[in-house]
C-alpha cells in the first residue's frame, strides 16, 4: 500500500500511471471500434455481437467499472500533472515552450475534457439512453443466425426478439447534428491522442532522438486510423450505405 502512494504522490509515478491507463484506453478504443464496424456485416451480426456484450451482465459491469476506473486514474493524473506543471515554471519559460509545443499538447487537458463531455453524451445516447433517446427502448428484434463463436457464448432463442442495436444506430446517426457531434468528439479524441501516445511513448522511455520521428508517426497513423473507423458507421449512414 505504502508504495502504491509513493507511486501516487510522485510526478514520475503519475506519468507511468497515465501512460499506462492510456494504453488500456487507446485498447478499448481499437475493440470498441472493430466491434461498431460490424454493422457493415448486417444486423443479425450487429445484433448478435451486442447479446454476446450483455449475456453475462454481471461480467458486462465489472468490465464498465474497471474502464471507469481506468479513466478517473488517467483524468486525474492528467489534471494534477497540468496544475503541478503551471505552479512550477516561470512565465518566461512558459511561453517559450509554447512557441515549440504543438497544438495537440498544449490543448491536452482542454480536448480531454471535451472528449470526456462527448463521452457522457455517448453513453447518455446509445447505453443509458435516456429522454429523447428512450425511444430505443422498443426497438426488438429476432435474430437469424448460423452456429459460430457468439451463438456458443450467447444462444438466440429463434422465437424471442432481442434489442435491435442495428436499428438503433441507424436511427441515431441519421439525425445530421448527431453525427456532426460524433464527428468533432470524434476527431478531437484522435487528435488528443495523437499527442497522448507520443507523450506515453516518453514516460516508457521508448522515445529517443534517433526514434521520435518514427513514434511520432505511429501515434498519428494510430490516430487517423482510430478516426476513421469510428467515423465510418455515422458516415455510411448519412450516405444511405447501411440503411
Amino acid at each position: 500500500m505504502k508504495s502504491i502512494w509513493h507511486l501516487v504522490r510522485s510526478s514520475l509515478g503519475r506519468k507511468y500511471l497515465m501512460a499506462a491507463t492510456g494504453l488500456m484506453l487507446v485498447g478499448f478504443l481499437v475493440v470498441h471500434m472493430i466491434g461498431n464496424l460490424k454493422i457493415f456485416l448486417g444486423a443479425d451480426d450487429l445484433n448478435h455481437y451486442a447479446l454476446m456484450l450483455k449475456y453475462r451482465a454481471w461480467g458486462l459491469w465489472g468490465f464498465r467499472i474497471g474502464l471507469l476506473a481506468v479513466a478517473l486514474v488517467h483524468v486525474t493524473c492528467a489534471i494534477s500533472l497540468a496544475i503541478e506543471n503551471r505552479l512550477a515554471r516561470p512565465q518566461a519559460y512558459l511561453q517559450s515552450k509554447t512557441m515549440r509545443a504543438s497544438l495537440a499538447s498544449v490543448t491536452m487537458v482542454i480536448s480531454g475534457l471535451i472528449v470526456a463531455a462527448f463521452v457522457i453524451f455517448h453513453l447518455l445516447h446509445f447505453t443509458v439512453q435516456v429522454g429523447p433517446f428512450q425511444k430505443y427502448e422498443k426497438l426488438k428484434s429476432p435474430i437469424a443466425v448460423e452456429s459460430g463463436i457468439f451463438e456458443t457464448l450467447a444462444p438466440v432463442d429463434p422465437g424471442q426478439a432481442y434489442p435491435d442495436v442495428y436499428e438503433m444506430v441507424i436511427q441515431g446517426f441519421s439525425n445530421r447534428w448527431i453525427s456532426l457531434a460524433y464527428f468533432v468528439g470524434v476527431g478531437l479524441l484522435c487528435f488528443h491522442l495523437s499527442h497522448g501516445i507520443q507523450s506515453m511513448f516518453q514516460s516508457m522511455g521508448w522515445r529517443s532522438e534517433a526514434s521520435g520521428p518514427l513514434l511520432a508517426g505511429l501515434a498519428w497513423v494510430v490516430a487517423i486510423v482510430i478516426f476513421l473507423g469510428m467515423s465510418a458507421v455515422p458516415t455510411a449512414v448519412l450516405l444511405g450505405i447501411v440503411r
